[in-house]
C-alpha cells in the first residue's frame, strides 16, 4: 500500500486533527524500506487506489512531493504506481506527472479511460494495463482482453506496456485444479489466481504474434456455453422479458378500485410507513435507539 492511501484511510476523530499533516513520519518509514531494496528489487509497486477517488486539491498536493522523496529513495529501483477498482477520472493528469516509471490502471472496472491515458501518459512512463478481473472468479473475455492491448501497444509499443490482473489476486482463491467437487460445467466458466495468470500468458502470447488460436476458442466456448446454460439462464424468464410492452406499465382500473382491494387484502394501516433506514445512523440515534429497546 503507498503512503497516502495508507493515511487516507486513517480516521480524524479530534476537531482540528488533519492526517496528512502526519504523512512526513510515514514517508520516512517508506523511504527507509526503499533504500534497503534498491540493491535487491528492480521494481517496487506502491497502491494508490484512493486516486479513483474525487480528492480535495488539500489531499492532491502531497502526491507529488511525496513521491518525490519515493523516487529518490528508491535509487535505481523503479516504482511502478497502481490504481484500481474505478477510472483515474478528475486525478488522470495528476497520476501522470508522478514521477514514477509506470502507472497501473483497471480496465476490468473502468476500460473507457484507457483512451485518455494512452493520450496523455508521457513518453517517460511505462503503462499496466489490468485486463484480467482480480476480483470475480470467472473467465475472462480474452477477446475484449486483447483489443485493449492491441490498441496501447499500437500506440505506446510494446516495450511501453506490462499485462496485469485488474488488481491484487489476493481476492480470488488460488488454484482451481484443487477443485475436486464442482460441477464440471460451472468449473470450466472459472479461473482462479493461478488460472488468471495463464490467461494473462495466453494474452501475451497473442500480441507477440504466437499461436494461442486453441486456448481463444476454448475461451469463446466457455463463455458462450455460461451464457447459454440452463443453470444460468432461466429460458421461461427470457420469454416473458420478450413480451414485456408498454401497455403493461398502464393501470387497468381507477384508484378507488385499487385502494378497496388493497385495503381489504392486505390490512394496512391509515399510513403504511416505516423508519427502517430514514434515520440517519448517527451515533446518538444509535444509542436512543437501544434506549429505546
Amino acid at each position: 500500500m503507498g503512503p497516502l492511501t495508507y493515511i487516507f484511510l486513517g480516521k480524524e476523530t479530534e476537531e482540528g486533527f488533519y492526517r496528512f499533516e502526519h504523512l512526513d513520519p510515514i514517508l520516512k518509514v517508506y523511504e527507509e524500506i526503499l533504500s534497503r531494496l534498491s540493491n535487491t528489487c528492480d521494481w517496487v509497486q506502491l497502491d494508490e487506489p484512493i486516486l479513483v477517488l474525487d480528492l480535495d486539491e488539500r489531499t492532491k498536493k502531497y502526491f507529488k512531493g511525496a513521491y518525490e522523496r519515493l523516487t529518490k529513495a528508491a535509487g535505481s529501483t523503479k516504482i511502478l504506481l497502481a490504481t484500481y477498482f474505478g477510472s483515474l477520472g478528475s486525478n488522470e493528469n495528476l497520476a501522470l506527472t508522478l514521477p514514477v516509471s509506470a502507472i497501473h490502471i483497471d480496465l476490468v472496472r473502468a476500460p473507457k479511460q484507457l483512451d485518455s491515458v494512452l493520450k496523455n501518459i508521457g513518453s517517460d512512463k511505462i503503462l499496466s494495463l489490468g485486463i484480467v478481473n482480480g476480483r470475480n472468479i470467472w473467465k475472462t473475455n480474452l477477446d475484449n482482453a486483447k483489443r485493449l492491448v492491441e490498441k496501447a501497444a499500437e500506440l505506446l509499443g510494446k516495450e511501453r506496456i506490462m499485462l496485469a490482473p485488474s488488481c491484487s489476486l489476493l481476492h480470488v482463491p488460488a488454484d482451481l485444479e484443487e477443485e475436486t467437487a464442482l460441477n464440471p460445467e460451472i468449473k470450466n466458466w472459472m479461473s482462479f489466481a493461478k488460472q488468471k495468470c495463464r490467461e494473462l500468458l495466453i494474452i501475451r502470447d497473442a500480441i507477440l504474434g504466437r499461436d494461442v488460436n486453441k486456448e481463444i476458442e476454448a475461451n469463446r466456448k466457455a463463455l458462450r456455453s455460461r451464457k447459454e446454460s440452463d443453470l444460468v439462464t432461466n429460458k421461461s424468464v427470457q420469454e416473458k422479458l420478450k413480451n414485456i410492452s408498454k401497455k403493461m406499465l398502464e393501470r387497468t382500473s381507477p384508484f378507488d378500485s385499487r385502494i378497496e382491494k388493497q385495503n381489504k387484502n392486505l390490512h394496512l394501516p391509515l399510513l403504511p410507513t416505516t423508519t427502517i433506514g430514514s434515520f440517519p445512523q448517527t451515533k446518538k440515534i444509535r444509542q436512543i435507539r437501544s434506549k429505546y429497546k
